[in-house]
């Protein structure tokens, strides 16, 4: 037996009254209030059936705890990069067109023109206010243009040549007038747009001392006021 031996053994014996042995789990004598009993050399002193299993207590046979390695804190989650919001675009309005106005038409202001038929003297017959045949083609000349513009008015003027009483040839001017309106009623022509006068053997229009001249002078005048446009 070895001297450390022996003194575990005289230690133990002198402490066994006060001391309580607790062999398991410790494999260490240790005091009443469970604290392990160390020799006068600081050692821990050994149960008999410690083993080199039990020398896992911190202090006692050389055994230092191992520090725990710090546990690796997490780094923070790093911000959020902020969020830039681009601005808006500006929108620049695209300047409104120049509008040219076309120029304004040219108005040309109508002028009325009297259109004057005469039926001579061919077309009547000394004293009398009937019709001759070849009064047709004059006069439906009249009816076409009187169709076509339904606003005009028409003015039959008739006239007598100097021979006979001034009261009879006015009658007859008058009745040759009114011949020339019948015919102009009869082709469509409204009553209404016809006005007729007789002025017997005034405003001559032939040479009453020759045959030809009275024939001109017993005559029918239709005059009526168109619409054209001045160029």
């Amino acid at each position: 037996m070895n001297q450390r031996t022996s003194y575990i053994l005289a230690t133990f014996l002198l402490t066994a009254a006060s001391t309580q042995v607790n062999a398991e789990p410790l494999g260490y004598v240790s005091n009443t209030a469970g604290q392990i009993v160390r020799d006068s050399s600081g050692f821990c002193v050994h149960t008999g059936t410690w083993t080199d299993a039990h020398a896992d207590v911190v202090g006692c046979d050389g055994f230092v705890a191992k520090k725990e390695a710090p546990k690796a804190v997490a780094a923070p989650a790093p911000a959020p990069a902020p969020v830039v919001v681009a601005p808006a675009p500006v929108v620049v309005p695209k300047p409104a067109p120049v509008v040219v106005p076309p120029p304004a038409p040219v108005v040309v202001a109508p002028k009325y023109v009297t259109k004057t038929i005469a039926l001579d003297g061919a077309n009547f017959a000394n004293a009398s206010a009937k019709l001759s045949k070849s009064a047709g083609a004059k006069l439906d000349e009249v009816v076409d243009t009187a169709k076509k513009n339904p606003e005009i008015k028409l003015s039959v003027d008739g006239y007598t040549d100097n021979k006979g009483k001034k009261a009879s040839n006015e009658k007859l001017s008058v009745h040759r007038a009114e011949s020339v309106k019948a015919y102009l009623v009869k082709h469509g022509v409204a009553a209404d747009r016809i006005n007729t006068a007789g002025h017997g053997d005034t405003d001559q229009f032939g040479d009453n001392k020759t045959a030809a001249g009275r024939a001109a002078n017993r005559r029918v005048e239709i005059n009526y006021a168109v619409k054209e446009l001045v160029k």
